[in-house]
């Protein structure tokens, strides 16, 4: 499966995670059900497409906090 199309369907995949989410929390929210709604769905996509990329985008294979924290972020720097 090529890197481009793995891209679109995380993409596709996290929005719809994100819709569905967003559906199902404005139905039982007492409170604010559109912003809580938006927020959870907005939460979810952004998890789930963070954790697909990184391991299938980007092959980082990273093992916890403490690794990711030494990597080299040299873009950091201008």
């Amino acid at each position: 499966m090529g890197l481009a199309f793995r891209y679109i369907v995380f993409a596709i995949a996290s929005t719809l995670a994100n819709l569905l989410l967003q559906e199902c929390v404005f139905h039982i929210s007492p409170i604010m059900p559109l912003a809580t709604s938006m927020a959870a769905g907005t939460g979810i996509g952004f998890v789930i497409k963070y954790v697909l990329d990184k391991y299938w985008i980007f092959q980082d294979e990273s093992a916890g906090h403490t690794e990711e924290i030494k990597k080299d972020h040299s873009l950091r720097s201008f």
